[in-house]
Parts: structure tokens; C-alpha cells; sequence
């Protein structure tokens, strides 16, 4: 990894850690899948555009190393999403 990515997956968990404080983010973190690397987070929101966006302001999505990925469900106010690395 090098230092940029590493600054950047350090903003990244700052991002995280702020939007779960303010209970936007209930659960985020890291999947073990040995076939690919992603992550997951779920997001409280009023619809899926406002939920979209608390993924796309991430830093690791603004800088191109990972990408909002899909949608999997969602459950009343509450989206899954995964973040794919590039």
C-alpha cells in the first residue's frame, strides 16, 4: 500500500467513525471473502439518493480506490451497500 492509500484509507475510517457518532452508519467494515476485497456499510437514510451519497463522499471512493458498488436491500430507512476495491 502506498503512503497515499494509506492517508486516504485513514480518512476513510475518520469519515466512517463521524457518520456511525452521528447514527447514520449503524455497521460498516471490512468483508473476509478471499475472492475479492470489499467492504460493506449500512446506512440510515431517508432514501436511497442520501444514502448513495454518504458512500460517494467517502474519501476512498472520491480517490478512486474503491467504488459504491450496489445496492442489496433495503430495509425500511436502512441500505446495504458494498464498496468494491479498484
Amino acid at each position: 500500500m502506498t503512503e497515499t492509500e494509506m492517508r486516504v484509507i485513514q480518512e476513510h475510517l475518520v469519515y466512517r467513525k463521524v457518520l456511525a457518532d452521528r447514527k447514520i452508519v449503524v455497521v460498516f467494515g471490512p468483508v473476509a471473502d478471499p475472492k475479492e476485497t470489499y467492504g460493506l456499510a449500512i446506512v440510515e437514510a431517508e432514501d436511497e439518493a442520501v444514502a448513495y451519497e454518504f458512500g460517494i463522499q467517502d474519501p476512498c471512493t472520491s480517490m478512486v480506490l474503491y467504488r459504491v458498488f450496489k445496492k442489496y436491500c433495503k430495509f425500511s430507512k436502512f441500505f446495504l451497500f458494498t464498496f468494491l476495491a479498484n
